[in-house]
């Protein structure tokens, strides 16, 4: 708290911790062009009614299960409304406090986000744990059919990635197996009424199990640029793609290509423009850097944009995280293979020379 106390002193720059944290971050949240009181009641996903469903939200899978306590508590406060406060016991007057305030503060922003709610998570984790046997048991069928759900999708993605050469037979068999035993575990919770809130923990659990299993491909050679082209393209000027507001976010590439000099352009922008537009922004970036991280866009099934003018010197697999509205549909949904990877290149203008061993092919 004290070195917290002293950031205006310590750091060098304070002008900029006064305009980006404490105006910026902080009391600039406080009014929006909108109208600060037509946020908090008609602000959608920014309004207090959907902060107030905050904890169940970042519960994820549990989400019914906190929805089941919220009910529970409200039922157990009735109880001891008559009697003075301090008759509550004092561990459930402590998380109370604690839940309540932290709910409180956040709610006063006008940009509100249940992610800001996340530190008092543990004690609502601790009050799960008190309540866990007296929560009804149909709070806990939801999150089962919710685990099943979505270990099936993680199982159809691998099955995807393997299709598409990103996965090989192994990581699939394995997945699947792994998401065979997951369903086996919501069938016994839905049959065995005992075994329904152990279930419930247990395929939650099994749900990151198979997430982790489902993008362990993409941690391998599908999702890195190789060692040759890390050891061949070094100190270059490179320019990459950045999609958010933080100046940083481009710098996930001094992992991929380390021991060079990104410069960010707007990879969001691109989303937006036409087949021309896209083709001439990617001449531009190739006649102004040594290289160009291109992510694959529409137009470009199979070859980027700039092919046969420019060199493919090594891919990989990204996974997708924005999308454009009516690119996911109930038609495709059960083919990410169409909407949620895409190739990822390291390209270079055809005059540059890289070595006689570029890499002619994508992965």
């Amino acid at each position: 708290m004290g070195i917290f106390g002293l950031w205006f002193v310590l750091d060098p720059d304070p002008k900029a911790v006064w305009q980006e944290f404490v105006i910026g971050e902080n009391a600039g949240k406080l009014s929006n062009s909108a109208g600060y009181w037509h946020t908090a009641f008609l602000g959608g996903g920014y309004s207090i009614w959907a902060q107030f469903l905050g904890y169940a939200q970042n519960a994820g899978l549990l989400a019914f299960v906190v929805l089941g306590l919220m009910t529970l508590g409200t039922s157990q406060l009735g109880k001891w409304r008559q009697q003075p406060f301090s008759s509550v016991p004092n561990y459930f007057r402590t998380l109370l406090i604690w839940l309540v305030v932290w709910l409180l503060v956040f709610t006063l922003p006008s940009q509100r986000s249940a992610r800001y709610l996340i530190p008092a998570m543990p004690a609502l984790a601790i009050m799960l744990t008190l309540y866990w046997q007296q929560i009804g048991r149909a709070w806990f069928v939801p999150s089962l059919l919710l685990c099943g759900v979505f270990m099936t999708f993680f199982g159809r993605i691998t099955w995807a990635e393997y299709d598409l050469g990103i996965a090989n037979a192994y990581e699939l068999i394995l997945t699947l197996l792994a998401v065979s035993l997951g369903c086996i575990l919501v069938l016994a919770g839905l049959a065995n009424s005992a075994w329904t809130r152990t279930c419930a923990l247990a395929t939650s659990l099994a749900v990151f199990g198979i997430f982790s299993l489902t993008t362990a491909p993409l941690n391998g050679p599908s999702g890195s640029y190789g060692d040759q082209v890390m050891q061949r393209i070094r100190d270059k000027r490179i320019a990459v793609p950045s999609s958010f507001n933080g100046h940083g976010q481009f710098e996930r590439f001094e992992f991929l290509l380390p021991g060079n000099r990104f410069v960010a352009y707007d990879g969001d922008a691109r989303l937006s423009f036409t087949k021309a537009e896209n083709s001439a922004k990617l001449k531009t970036l190739l006649d102004t850097h040594d290289a160009v991280i291109w992510l694959q866009t529409r137009d470009e099934p199979f070859e980027p944009l700039c092919a046969p003018e420019c060199r493919i010197l090594s891919s990989r697999w990204e996974v997708r995280g924005r999308h454009q509205s009516g690119e996911i549909t109930l038609n495709n949904l059960w083919y990410p293979q169409q909407w949620l990877f895409r190739r990822e290149w390291l390209l270079a203008h055809a005059s540059r020379n890289f070595g006689d061993d570029s890499e002619k092919s994508s992965r």
